[in-house]
């Protein structure tokens, strides 16, 4: 059974498909993933638009749904027209 991790590691490769199918010219965020570990994820989060909030919420929320409570941080990395930012999910002792 997928686990929060397994579920925000799949936003790229299963709902940004089924998005672009709807909406072609989107622009997506991209998440890439950096490290995991049982208990902590660090994850990219890259968009020209600087949503970073939603993304946090999307985390927030995921976590509450599937009921694995998360410490998140987020650290910004702006590089041109393009705002990266790095998020650490630590699941909660």
């Amino acid at each position: 059974m997928p686990d929060f991790f397994d579920f925000v590691e799949s936003v790229d490769s299963h709902i940004h498909v089924e998005v672009l199918k709807l909406y072609p010219d989107a622009e997506l965020p991209r998440f890439h993933t950096v490290s995991r570990e049982q208990d902590r994820l660090v994850i990219d989060y890259v968009s020209s638009r600087g949503m970073e909030n939603l993304a946090f919420g999307l985390f927030h929320g995921c976590s509450t749904i599937f009921d694995e409570p998360v410490h998140i941080t987020a650290a910004a990395h702006d590089e041109a027209e393009v705002k990266s930012v790095r998020f650490t999910l630590a699941r909660a002792s």
